[in-house]
């Protein structure tokens, strides 16, 4: 970021495409020496690179900032940004296979919680429900990690988080 800018940054990593089962792959980026800003505990970025090779039978790989969800498949990390303009990643909070939660400020008061449901029987989808207690600016994103679809849920600085219920968020794939 040069001087004043704020906000998010889309960084290009090209990437050699082949048929090599590699695995997922995740790069840590340092944000070593911020000049005016405070990036608090966060000084590193991660990126995950999806392997589309077929090596991806690992799944999600938790972290801090990763919750991974029904065995794996599903990767869910998210971003918020307070009335100051500070921002930040989820921390994660595992709960079951199925959900999990996130916290932005404080460990001890989660701030989202996050289920991701097999309705493959009744609609041929997998479902994503959410709710967050918040008015804060954040973006979530749900990855099916087996086919690299993306779901991606906002809310505006300043509203009431709508709960999510999202009946056709993934269609089913084995």
């Amino acid at each position: 970021w040069n001087e004043g800018e704020t906000g998010e940054k889309r960084v290009r990593v090209p990437l050699h495409d082949d048929a090599l089962a590699e695995g997922h792959e995740k790069v840590t980026v340092p944000l070593p020496n911020a000049v005016g800003a405070n990036l608090g505990a966060r000084d590193t970025a991660s990126i995950m690179i999806i392997d589309n090779d077929g090596g991806g039978d690992e799944g999600c790989v938790p972290d801090e900032e990763t919750l991974c969800l029904e065995d794996g498949r599903f990767a869910l990390r998210g971003t918020w940004t307070d009335f100051q303009g500070r921002h930040g990643a989820f921390r994660s909070v595992p709960s079951t296979d199925g959900s999990g939660m996130f916290w932005f400020f404080n460990e001890n008061d989660v701030e989202v919680l996050v289920r991701v449901i097999d309705g493959c029987a009744l609609n041929q989808h997998r479902w994503v429900f959410f709710a967050a207690t918040t008015n804060v600016a954040y973006r979530l994103e749900v990855t099916d990690l087996r086919t690299g679809a993306m779901r991606t849920y906002s809310n505006p600085l300043g509203t009431r988080a709508p709960a999510t219920t999202d009946v056709s968020a993934f269609g089913c794939t084995p």
